[in-house]
């Protein structure tokens, strides 16, 4: 038998970059397998080099709602098949289309990788597109082009994309128009794909702990009879170059204006993404960086400043944002942009910025050791952009010499204020509202007259692939009971272990949760903590972020939770910065005055957001007075909180008894023990238990918020039970069965329905030592609420009675590989271990857990499902028009 394929080795470098595996199939397919020993899950991601930048006039939208289409069935298929074949097997399969790529990717654990191969050979070639499920879809892809229009970010990203690509094809949006996809039939995709979907053009990557060459030899037998077109050609696209700028006004129903300056930048092929690395960090990479220093901290002209990059292929945009405090000041804003740019551009990066960005560079790379997902993306993006996977993981070791030469090219080529585009996006005004109120419902009308012509007749399939297959067993699943002491102020430690990589991750919780602050002064404690990080007796604000960027350090404040991540030779510094922090806080006003500023822009970004709204009146109608629920203060009550009341919330809060440390990382356990007695020195008051009372059983209600936007935030709940309930098990499986992938029983709804893009559900949302929610939520158009409401509540009425043992069984394997994951990264270690202290269930709890979902049988399920929902009331948050 002939040899199909053609090996390429990439060993592991000295500098640390993976080992890589490469290899040809004679019809042109790629295959890279990266081997990433002692993961537990396998990255498969099958990239087409195809997107929204290769469709023709006649085309747009077609490569994002073939993707969407894919997944509906082959010729031996169903279109159920794939997802409940990704659910039986404990994992997960997922698309993406953009303007250069679309990727189909199945995350399995690595006992099942083998079993996503099959399914993507057989996808690539034999693909139905039934017009019949076509209808459903289209619908779901309608709703997701009403839920970009809500989110403000998105039109101005589009509008930047129109402004600087007039005459290139990134100039049309990935999703399309809604007048480009209403008369797409399933010729239509099927014509494109049979064009695009070319063993030739594309690329197999396989990241995790596999063997090379049983990739090979499956890939082989399973893609290598697939036919090639090597007379397949890609249109070559052009971009006019010009000096040029333009500006935009957009006008939604927010409270907060944006600016976004953009600039055209080379794209991925370019290979230049450190260099765009380094600019951002110099600009706005922490809080003492140049801009947010300027603008955030000294002349305080904006609330938040940002940099994003959107690299694609071909080219990319350099985003420049900020959120300005007074929309009389954007021009001054910009010229200190620009001035700061000149700089970058005329003079060289500081030392302390070089080692900064050196430092930060380098525990990037660290954490991506543990990213099987990241580095699937990574291999095919940039083989596909540049046929070169090797630079995203080589770019990270700087040539320090040549590295501020290249920054003043790359700065006074793409980064000029000549060429910047600027979009800005301001509230409504209110003479305005009433043509965009008409604008909306002429859309709205227009939307239900074309999906009335776009009805599903057919019921799902059933399905008929994945019904052979069989899930293998774990072989073991692993647990950890850390290691504990007690240091002399009385703190208890928590260690685990973990060697992967040189770093150490930290979290300090203190006992005096935001739970024991005033009613009456809502987030008062959040005002405390973050006063405390602006700086010590010893250390300004400038002091304690240069030493944190200058070594690499993420500290993170967030009420009684102080995290720290580090590589293990900076722990030291950063647990004393720690103690400090702890010990010897000023609470200077100046730095209280600038905390208020920005807490009261966050309130007001709060009350544009729906999804932040809906949480916060799901959270008070369930938990009503318990201290479970959310607080949302006013503007007026940030503006009375004082120096003399954070004072005494100090002394009252802030110390060492009951707290608690979590660690885990690559460091010994007498290390740790030298390194956290530099904070045993510090001590305070004493901390009594806080009591509440039980949460009281939800009745039935209505509650609805209205803001202008074009979807409604619709929510059904009810209070749930604790950790500690005896059916908490059944219930976990229950929930699994309810929302958990494409097999769940709220993902079916929709793809019979098309009511929604996005739903999801729980019975145990919030779930602590006291009792959490049953939720089901979605966001839908508003001539859909009542529908979706009512299909909700049947499914509600009827769902044990629907639980077959297939769900089961789906359930508990899912399960159970999620809790053989607890352990894996060291982010996750803690904050498992920090769950089972703080809700005092005991280091068995998952164990235990293991043994009451495998023995768990289908009558045992239905009946605690069926008492969960006995005399249950609802109560309904709408956030809408």
């Amino acid at each position: 038998m002939k040899k199909l394929i053609i090996l390429l080795l990439t060993v592991t470098a000295v500098n640390g970059i993976p080992e890589f595996k490469e290899y040809t199939l004679k019809n042109g397919l790629k295959v890279v397998v990266q081997p990433s020993p002692n993961t537990p899950d396998v990255s498969i991601k099958l990239y087409y080099h195809v997107g929204s930048k290769d469709e023709k006039e006649s085309e747009k939208g077609l490569a994002h709602l073939l993707e969407h289409m894919i997944f509906k069935g082959t010729q031996k298929l169903s279109e159920t098949d794939i997802d409940l074949a990704a659910s039986k097997l404990s994992g997960w399969c997922n698309a993406n289309t953009y303007y250069d790529r679309t990727c189909y990717e199945f995350n399995l654990p690595k006992r099942h990788w083998q079993e996503a191969l099959p399914i993507l050979a057989d996808c690539m070639t034999n693909c139905r597109f039934q017009d019949d499920h076509l209808n459903s879809e289209f619908k779901a892809v309608i709703q997701e082009l009403k839920m970009g229009r809500d989110n403000p970010g998105h039109p101005m990203f589009f509008r930047i994309m129109n402004n600087i690509f007039p005459d290139h094809p990134y100039h049309f949006p990935v999703i399309g128009y809604k007048q480009d996809i209403w008369n797409v039939t399933g010729k239509d995709l099927h014509k494109f794909y049979k064009k695009h979907y070319l063993p030739n053009n594309a690329i197999l990557v396989v990241v995790g702990d596999v063997d090379s060459e049983e990739v090979s030899t499956l890939s082989e037998k399973l893609f290598g009879h697939i036919k090639a077109n090597f007379d397949y050609k890609k249109k070559k696209t052009f971009l006019n170059s010009d000096i040029t700028s333009t500006s935009t006004k957009i006008y939604r129903d927010i409270q907060t204006p944006t600016v976004w300056l953009s600039f055209l930048i080379p794209g991925l092929n370019a290979k230049q993404v450190h260099l765009i690395d380094c600019i951002k960090t110099a600009l706005a990479g922490d809080q003492f960086a140049r801009l947010n220093k300027i603008l955030v901290e000294e002349k305080q002209l904006v609330h938040a400043i940002q940099i994003y990059e959107v690299v694609l292929f071909e080219y990319g945009l350099f985003i420049i944002a900020f959120d300005p405090k007074n929309i009389d000041n954007i021009n001054e804003i910009q010229s200190i942009i620009f001035s700061e740019l000149k700089k970058l551009e005329t003079e060289n990066l500081t030392s302390f910025e070089i080692k900064k960005i050196v430092n930060q560079l380098k525990s990037f790379n660290y954490e991506l050791l543990q990213d099987n997902k990241t580095k699937a993306a990574l291999i095919g993006e940039y083989y596909l952009a540049a046929k070169d996977y090797i630079y995203p993981f080589q770019c990270f070791e700087l040539k320090k010499e040549n590295l501020n030469q290249e920054i003043k090219k790359f700065i006074s080529t793409y980064l000029r204020e000549a060429i910047a585009h600027q979009v800005i996006i301001l509230p409504i005004p209110e003479s305005e509202k009433e043509n965009w109120k008409k604008i909306q419902e002429e859309g709205d009308a227009e939307d239900l007259e074309i999906l009335n012509q776009r009805i599903r007749e057919s019921e799902v399939e059933k399905p008929k692939y994945s019904n052979n297959i069989y899930p293998k067993e774990l072989e073991k699943i692993e647990t950890k009971r850390p290691e504990e002491f007690i240091l002399s102020n009385g703190i208890k430690v928590f260690f685990v272990e973990d060697k992967i990589s040189p770093k150490v991750d930290l979290l300090l919780v203190l006992k005096a949760s935001p739970e024991y602050e005033p009613a009456d002064k809502p987030e008062i404690y959040a005002l405390l903590t973050d006063s405390m990080f602006r700086g010590t007796k010893n250390k300004n604000y400038n002091d304690i972020v240069n030493l944190l960027t200058k070594n690499a350090i993420n500290f993170v404040v967030d009420k009684n939770k102080f995290s720290i991540s580090c590589l293990t030779k900076k722990l030291t510094k950063a647990c004393k910065l720690l103690n400090e922090i702890l010990t010897e806080p000023e609470f200077q006003e100046e730095d209280i005055n600038k905390i208020k500023d920005q807490m009261k822009n966050n309130i007001k970004n709060f009350w544009d957001t729906p999804q932040s709204i809906s949480e916060y009146l799901l959270n008070n109608a369930i938990y009503k007075d318990h201290i479970k629920k959310a607080t949302c203060p006013t503007s007026e009550q940030i503006d009375n909180y004082n120096k003399e009341e954070l004072l005494n919330l100090y002394k009252q809060f802030i110390t060492p008894d009951k707290a608690t440390i979590f660690v885990s990382g690559d460091i010994e356990v007498d290390k740790l023990k030298e390194i956290l007695e530099s904070i045993a020195k510090w001590f305070g008051n004493k901390i009594e238990e806080s009591n509440c009372d039980d949460i009281s059983e939800t009745k039935a209600d209505t509650v609805h918020h209205k803001i202008d936007r074009d979807q409604t935030h619709l929510t059904i709940a009810t209070k749930s039970i604790s950790y500690k309930d005896e059916n908490f098990h059944n219930l976990l499986i229950a929930s699994h069965i309810l929302s958990s992938g494409m097999s769940s029983k709220l993902f079916q709804i929709r793809q019979q329905t098309g009511l929604f893009y996005t739903v999801s559900g729980s019975f145990l949302k919030d779930v602590t030592e006291t009792a959490g929610m049953f939720i089901i939520k979605t966001i839908v158009s508003k001539d859909n609420v009542d529908k979706s409401k009512e299909i909700f509540l049947n499914l509600i009425n009827n769902f044990a009675d629907t639980i077959t043992e297939a769900d089961l069984k789906r359930a508990q394997d899912a399960i159970l590989d999620s809790l053989a994951k607890k352990y894996v990264t060291r982010v996750s270690t803690i904050n498992n271990i920090y769950n089972l202290y703080i809700n005092n269930l005991g280091w068995d709890f998952y164990r235990d857990l293991t043994d009451k979902v495998k023995n768990t049988t289908l009558a045992d399920l239905k009946k605690s499902v069926k008492e969960f929902f006995k005399d249950k009331e609802f109560v309904t948050i709408t956030v809408g028009r």
